[in-house]
C-alpha cells in the first residue's frame, strides 16, 4: 500500500506510532484505510519477552518524564509506523490494515471490510501532531475528507448510544517547557481531528470484535453494561456531566474472555486492537489475527 499517502497523527513528540490512515481513489471509488502497526511480529510467545510484557500490561505515561513503555526500544522502533531519523527514507513497517469503500455522497463505510497483512510507509512530513493536522485540516485532502467519514461515524453511533457526548470533552493537558509549566488546551480543530482519530479507531475495534466472533468465538473483548444506566441519562446532559455521573454510579469497562456489548461505545462487540505498541491485551488480539 506503498503507493497512497498515509498519515499518523500523535501528540506532539511521540515515539510510539501505532496508527496510521489512508484515503484514496481506485476505479472511481472511495476508500478508507486504517493501518495498525505489527509488534508482534517479533515477539516469540514462549520468550521471557513476552512473559516481561504480560507483566508491565500497558505503556505508563507520567506528567513530565519519559513513558515506561511496555515494550522495549528495539522492538518498539522496528514497530512504530513512523520513519525516525536513523531509519533509511522508503523504510517499510508491517501493519494490519482495515479497509472499506466510502459512499462518496453521505461518507458512511460501505458493507464489504477488508482485513489485510501489510506493509505500509508514513513519511516522514506525513508524520503530524493533533496541531500539525487541524492546521493542514483544509490543505491536506485526505484529513479534509476523514473529518467528514468520522462526523458520518459519529452520527451513526449516536443513534444506539448517548455515550457519543463524551466527545465534547475539554481536553487539556500539562506541558513543561524550560522549567516552567502550563495548562494546554487542543483548539476546537484540534479535538475535531484528535476525535477523527477515535472515530477510526472505534470503527476499527469493532469490526476486529465481530471478526473474532466470527471466526473463532473467542477473544479479549472490551466490555462495559450500561445499557440500563444509559436509558436514565437526559438527553440534553452536557459532557462533563456525564463523565461526573460515570464516576459517581461507578460505570466502568472491563476486559472479558466472552462475547459482551460495549454500551458507551454504542457496538455489540468491541475489543482493543489499536494499540499493541502500548496495551497487552491489543496483543493478544493481534495473535488471535
Amino acid at each position: 500500500l506503498g503507493k497512497h499517502e498515509i498519515y499518523s497523527i500523535d501528540p506532539e513528540g511521540c515515539k510510539d506510532a501505532d496508527d496510521a490512515f489512508s484515503i484514496f481513489i481506485e476505479n472511481n471509488n472511495l476508500y478508507l484505510a486504517i493501518h495498525i502497526a505489527d509488534p508482534t511480529e517479533y515477539i516469540n510467545l514462549k520468550s521471557k519477552l513476552w512473559k516481561d510484557i504480560i507483566n508491565r500490561t500497558t505503556t505508563k505515561y507520567i506528567s513530565n518524564r519519559e513513558p515506561i513503555h511496555m515494550l522495549p526500544p528495539k522492538i518498539m522502533n522496528l514497530a512504530n509506523l513512523q520513519e525516525l531519523d536513523y531509519r533509511p527514507e522508503g523504510t517499510e513497517k508491517n501493519a494490519i490494515t482495515i479497509i472499506t469503500e466510502i459512499d462518496k455522497d453521505n461518507f458512511k463505510p460501505k458493507k464489504e471490510i477488508k482485513l489485510l497483512f501489510t506493509k505500509i510507509r508514513v513519511k516522514k512530513k506525513n508524520a503530524l501532531s493533533y496541531y500539525d493536522a487541524a492546521f493542514l485540516k483544509d490543505q491536506i485532502l485526505s484529513i479534509n475528507i476523514g473529518l467528514k467519514i468520522s462526523e458520518s461515524l459519529k452520527k451513526n453511533r449516536e443513534n444506539i448510544t448517548k455515550g457519543t457526548i463524551l466527545n465534547d470533552l475539554s481536553i487539556a493537558y500539562p506541558i513543561y517547557e524550560n522549567h516552567n509549566v502550563y495548562l494546554y488546551e487542543h483548539s476546537d480543530d484540534e479535538k475535531l481531528v484528535k476525535q477523527m482519530i477515535a472515530e477510526f479507531a472505534i470503527f476499527a475495534n469493532s469490526f476486529i470484535g465481530e471478526y473474532l466472533k466470527i471466526n473463532l468465538n473467542m477473544g479479549i473483548f472490551r466490555t462495559c453494561e450500561a445499557n440500563d444506566w444509559l436509558q436514565t441519562i437526559y438527553n440534553d446532559i452536557s459532557a462533563d456531566e456525564m463523565l461526573q455521573e460515570i464516576i459517581t454510579k461507578g460505570i466502568k469497562a472491563d476486559y472479558m474472555s466472552k462475547i459482551s456489548s460495549h454500551d458507551l461505545i454504542g457496538m455489540p462487540e468491541y475489543c482493543h486492537f489499536t494499540s499493541p505498541i502500548r496495551r497487552l491485551s491489543d496483543c493478544i488480539c493481534h495473535y488471535l489475527l
